[in-house]
């Protein structure tokens, strides 16, 4: 009982780093600012747009392969003989992966059309507008369906 305890019990650096008062690091704004290329500070329309037209790709493919989980199922008890209960775990499993994947690529769009809230998808404020209005929108339009 005594080794499987050790198993789960904190280690010496561990507690060590416990004991040890927490301070912050004094690191100003402007100093961590001056370490990151002023590169990526720039704002580049052509860039931010491909980025959206790629997250919205991405959702319409997940979306037509969506479609297909039903019809596959049907196919494999038709043609292929599966039975119905392989076809019932295979029906609910591609569901599931298919919900994730549309999960994430939507997330994605809301976090783009935040940031373009903020200005941060291009530097002319129109097309900021327009993204976050346009991701907003049919994200709210997805959730009410």
């Amino acid at each position: 009982m005594d080794t499987l305890y050790r198993v789960f019990a904190d280690s010496p650096e561990y507690l060590a780093r416990k004991n040890t008062p927490f301070s912050p690091t004094k690191v100003t704004h402007s100093e961590l600012r001056a370490v990151i290329p002023q590169a990526l500070f720039e704002k580049n329309t052509l860039k931010g747009l491909l980025y959206v037209a790629r997250d919205v790709i991405c959702a319409v493919l997940v979306y037509k392969l969506g479609v297909l989980i039903d019809p596959t199922t049907a196919l494999l008890i038709s043609r292929f003989g599966v039975s119905p209960l392989i076809s019932i775990v295979f029906k609910w499993t591609s569901w599931a992966v298919y919900w994730y994947c549309q999960s994430v690529i939507l997330a994605g769009w809301w976090c783009m059309a935040h940031e373009a809230g903020h200005g941060n998808i291009s530097p002319h404020e129109w097309v900021n507008h327009l993204v976050g209005f346009s991701l907003h929108t049919v994200g709210l339009l997805l959730d009410a369906v």
